[in-house]
């Protein structure tokens, strides 16, 4: 869905454990380049958050509803940013 996206981890010990998706939009102003520059502003946006246990569940049924909620997420974020 995004083949250039690159992504970042950030670990917090800290129970219930949860599970947080962003994005980076980059505002570059005029120049209309996807490229981010120095001086170019980022807003974070959450895409989707939720418990772990629904993603890595052995329940089947569970995760793919889980995955079938993070698709739509993102393609909702890829609609509106796009």
């Amino acid at each position: 869905m995004f083949p250039n996206a690159e992504f970042e981890t950030h670990c917090k010990n800290k129970y219930p454990l949860r599970i947080t998706l962003h994005a980076k939009v980059v505002d570059n102003g005029e120049r209309g380049d996807s490229d981010a520059k120095d001086g170019d502003t980022a807003t974070k946006i959450m895409i989707w958050s939720g418990d772990q246990k629904r993603l890595f569940q052995k329940n089947a049924a569970l995760r793919t509803e889980c995955m079938k909620e993070i698709k739509d997420c993102l393609e909702d974020f890829k609609e509106k940013y796009s």
